[in-house]
């Protein structure tokens, strides 16, 4: 019925009504679709729907390539500095057992008691030269990365609810 002349199937006012439907409909339906339409084209465009996300991965990866090489250059410096004080403190040794055995032989001041002790000590100097050596070549850096869980250090989870 039409509201206006309130008469059933009204050709004046159904022509109108239909623009008027015509028009509502490009406004409200056709508008929103092509709006959208608009979106979805710009998320697609590469590079435009993920870059900040990408930036974000690289931005960690840097400060992760940065800590990691923070730590191993702090172990580098731990074991140069490991290996000096195990070369100092047995060159320190050596070096003041050389002096009393040259000191001794110099002066032929020496006697079955010195050769034992004087032995005893060379020898646990060389068992110490040994250690050090070995413990160089086996075990001084151990690496544990394989205790870090890597699928879980950086992942990406979808905050939107399925589709």
């Amino acid at each position: 019925m039409c509201d206006e002349c309130k008469k059933y199937f009204c050709v004046k006012h159904f022509d109108q009504h239909r623009q008027q439907l015509s028009t509502k409909f490009d406004v409200e339906i056709v508008r929103t679709h092509d709006e959208l339409l608009d979106q979805i084209s710009r998320v697609n465009q590469p590079n435009t729907s993920g870059s900040r996300l990408f930036g974000e991965i690289d931005r960690w990866e840097t400060e992760t390539y940065e800590k990691v090489h923070k730590a191993a250059e702090k172990a580098r410096h731990q074991l140069t500095q490991l290996l000096t004080e195990g070369k100092d403190t047995l060159k320190k040794d050596f070096g003041i057992k050389t002096k009393e055995i040259r000191d001794r032989r110099k002066e032929l001041n020496f006697d079955e008691n010195d050769i034992e002790r004087l032995q005893q000590k060379l020898n646990q100097i060389e068992i110490l030269v040994n250690r050090f050596v070995r413990s160089t070549e086996t075990n001084v850096v151990i690496v544990t990365n394989d205790q870090i869980n890597w699928n879980r250090v950086i992942y990406i989870e979808n905050s939107h609810a399925s589709m």
